[in-house]
């Protein structure tokens, strides 16, 4: 048994014994970050949460030494966190000015420079609420502005901004507490935006507004003001078209919900408050936060907290919405005893963080922070298949850092690809039934033939698609898969397209047995919709039992080759990671550290990231190792970064394991998402070194393989199940009864 079999096969019979983990899920962790009467205060209060450029998740809060009151000696704390809020670095104090009031964070990053700026509101400790709005203080409320330039972990003495920021008929005043943010659209692109509160002195009337600075936060301005009264304490996204969206603290008991108001100018003013009913409110502050932005295979995002109740601080509640706050599609309940004030934030990858008090008898015991993916809060309907490139990056550095010798790497891997089965519910693997193949319409070209194929993947659920033979080829022939990506439609598309046929019918010519399959959902494969939630597991089970079917065939298991593009290169670094059969694939146009697949069959399921594991399609790609793989990218979609970014990362992995040159890169940086000829050719070479493939009579003068000897089929000609050779009347009639039938078999 040769070096490579040996590494893949312990890796697997390692995979085979080691105890169950928490399945791969959608993940919900929550810890606490300040628990009062710890550390030297009696309570925290007044969360505010932000995620540095850097990925660091800094969590602030009011550290109040002689009570729960809002005034006296209160200091402002902060808690750094390098690992996203898992675990964290010692309580730092931003501010502590004796015995006086020192609060109200409400944090905003510049994303030119990365500076934090943290707005504050001061007072004396021995001045309260009541008195300062009554004017009867002995001082009033100012506003204060410190900064870091150094991820958080030191900050700049506080500086006095009042003069700029606060009116002299105001009294009460208060930034936040939350976060502010940065614009990114229209003419006030790089404006800050800190949503603040005031109360007038003569009035005694509150309302919302906003401070901005259009100068990276070394000046800053007053904004306009909500135009009408019983607001205060608010927080404002960015909308897809420019315009701000300020959710504010209702004081208007014949409407118990939230208050909204928009702006069209960048916060100079506000437009006619509106009450929303879907926000229920106890009078209490909230959380808004944009996590992602609308793009071509993105949704838009908003992200809104509180405690959802009209009477009582109960019921911590996270939201999100896609039509830019007009209505919540999915909730999903924190903590359903005492809660109150809240803050969200996104980490890079897309994990949603809620740091939020809660308690048992009171909602103001400690501070939480709750970890939570799109996956839980949606039930299922809705997760994160795209990051920043930067992130994915960062992402792939991070993982680097788990392993510096080939046994770390193997015991990582081995958690991955039971994280991955997890994810999918395909641990353990189903126990693999007869196949009761169906071959049939044999047809004869140059050098291959074509049949109509399928098999019983799991009891009356089929595979369908067609099998390439070679013809004239003596010894046991090579094997190889050929999934298809999301090229429409779904009846004429996927394995009936040119490209495919080329492929399919080039490789059998050079002497392999190729099976190119239905996606499920696609051709004559239709008894799962592609859209079914488990999709992703059947697609994959159907790719392993491919592989048991080209076996029956009697190709030599052990060249065993794999190939697909977009959606069909997921296939392929899929079932290559989770099936030591495969002995060389070729994923094209797919391996990102930043893109995981829009689809259900690529992302649908926790795969890359649960409670207990996190990874990204590039090291996915990188499970193949030691095995040879091509990874075949372009410039014009997401595998543009690959010779930068994803092939380093997987040719690290490939030198750790001494098969440094077992891995190999086709970068097309002018070309687009496809898997034309000219990425075909490097493919067909790349398999005829690592499977034995013959290229006789198939190379050109320019060296290129001949794909002109294939017979372009019409779509009659290449249906599985017609009048003459129809679906057997046992098979399973839905969804639910063939995902009911794999279960079975586990």
């Amino acid at each position: 048994m040769n070096r490579t079999r040996l590494l893949i096969l312990s890796a697997w019979l390692v995979l085979a014994i080691i105890p169950a983990a928490r399945a791969g899920e959608s993940y919900l962790e929550q810890s606490d970050v300040f628990v009062s009467g710890q550390e030297g205060y009696h309570t925290y209060r007044i969360p505010a949460v932000i995620v540095t450029p850097k990925g660091t998740v800094l969590a602030f809060c009011e550290g109040r030494k002689g009570g729960r009151g809002d005034a006296g000696n209160i200091d402002l704390l902060l808690k750094r966190s390098l690992d996203g809020g898992k675990t964290w670095q010692k309580t730092q104090v931003v501010w502590d000015d004796e015995g006086n009031t020192c609060g109200n964070p409400c944090p905003v990053i510049d994303a030119k420079t990365g500076t934090i700026h943290l707005l504050l509101t001061h007072n004396l400790g021995s001045d309260h609420e009541p008195a300062i709005i009554a004017g009867k203080s002995q001082s009033t409320r100012t506003v204060w502005i410190a900064r870091s330039a150094d991820d958080g972990v030191s900050w700049s003495k506080p500086v006095e901004i009042t003069a700029q920021t606060k009116k002299p008929d105001w009294t009460w005043y208060a930034t936040g507490p939350g976060v502010g943010i940065q614009l990114t659209r229209g003419k006030h692109a790089g404006r800050l935006v800190v949503p603040c509160d005031h109360i007038e002195k003569d009035t005694k009337k509150y309302f919302s507004h906003v401070i901005t600075s259009d100068d990276g936060g070394k000046t800053w301005a007053l904004g306009g003001s909500s135009p009408v009264d019983k607001l205060n304490e608010c927080q404002v996204a960015e909308l897809s078209d420019g315009k701000l969206l300020l959710n504010m603290r209702n004081y208007d008991r014949k409407k118990t919900t939230r208050a909204v108001c928009v702006s069209a100018d960048g916060g100079a003013t506000w437009g006619e408050v509106k009450h929303e009913e879907a926000l229920p409110e106890p009078i209490c502050q909230a959380g808004l936060l944009r996590h992602s932005w609308k793009e071509a295979s993105v949704r838009s995002r908003l992200l809104f907290s509180n405690p959802a109740d009209p009477k009582a601080r109960v019921r911590m509640t996270v939201r999100v919405s896609y039509d830019e706050g007009k209505t919540w599609a999915h909730s999903k309940v924190l903590h359903e005893g005492p809660s109150a004030y809240s803050c969200l934030g996104v980490e890079k990858d897309g994990t949603a963080l809620c740091l939020y008090e809660a308690g048992q008898k009171s909602p103001y015991e400690k501070i939480v922070l709750a970890r939570f993916d799109l996956r839980w809060l949606t039930g299922g309907a809705d997760w994160v298949y795209k990051i920043d490139p930067q992130a994915g990056a960062d992402l792939l550095a991070e993982f680097a850092k788990t392993y510096k010798t080939a046994d770390e790497w193997n015991a990582r891997a081995t958690m991955l690809r039971e994280q991955i089965l997890r994810g999918m519910d395909l641990y353990p693997l189903p126990k693999r039934m007869e196949l009761k193949p169906v071959i049939h319409s044999r047809r004869e070209y140059k050098g291959y033939t074509v049949e109509n194929a399928a098999f019983e993947s799991v009891p009356g659920f089929w595979a369908t698609g067609l099998l390439y033979r070679p013809l004239g080829k003596q010894g046991k022939p090579v094997g190889i898969l050929c999934p298809h990506g999301h090229a429409a439609p779904l009846v004429g598309g996927g394995r009936f397209r040119k490209d495919q046929q080329y492929r399919c019918g080039v490789l059998a010519q050079m002497g392999a047995v190729v099976f190119s399959y239905d996606m499920v959902g696609w051709g004559d494969s239709n008894q799962v919709p592609h859209t079914d939630p488990n999709v992703v597991a059947l697609q994959t089970w159907n790719s392993m039992r491919g592989i048991d079917f080209l076996l029956s065939l009697g190709v030599d298991p052990k060249r065993i080759g794999v190939t697909g593009c977009s959606g069909g290169g997921t296939q392929t670094f899929l079932v290559t990671a989770l099936d030591p059969r495969v002995s060389v694939s070729a994923p094209v146009v797919m391996p990102s550290a930043h893109f995981y697949g829009g689809c259900r069959c690529e992302s649908g399921k926790p795969i890359h990231h649960s409670a207990v594991h996190q990874t990204n399609n590039a090291e996915i790609a990188a499970l193949a190792a030691p095995r040879p793989t091509l990874l075949v990218s372009c410039g014009g979609d997401w595998t543009k970064f690959t010779p930068e970014v994803e092939f380093p990362y997987v040719r690290n992995v490939y030198k750790l394991l001494g098969a440094e040159d077992q891995a190999e890169n086709a970068h097309f940086a002018n070309e687009g998402h496809d898997y034309g000829a000219s990425k075909r050719q490097p493919v067909y070479k790349f398999f005829a070194k690592h499977l034995g493939l013959s290229t006789e009579g198939l190379v050109k003068a320019d060296g290129s393989i001949d794909e002109g000897g294939v017979q372009i089929e019409k779509l009659e000609a290449l249906r599985v199940w017609t009048d003459r050779h129809p679906r057997p009347e046992y098979a399973l009639p839905d969804a639910a009864a063939v995902w009911a039938a794999l279960q079975k078999l586990q």
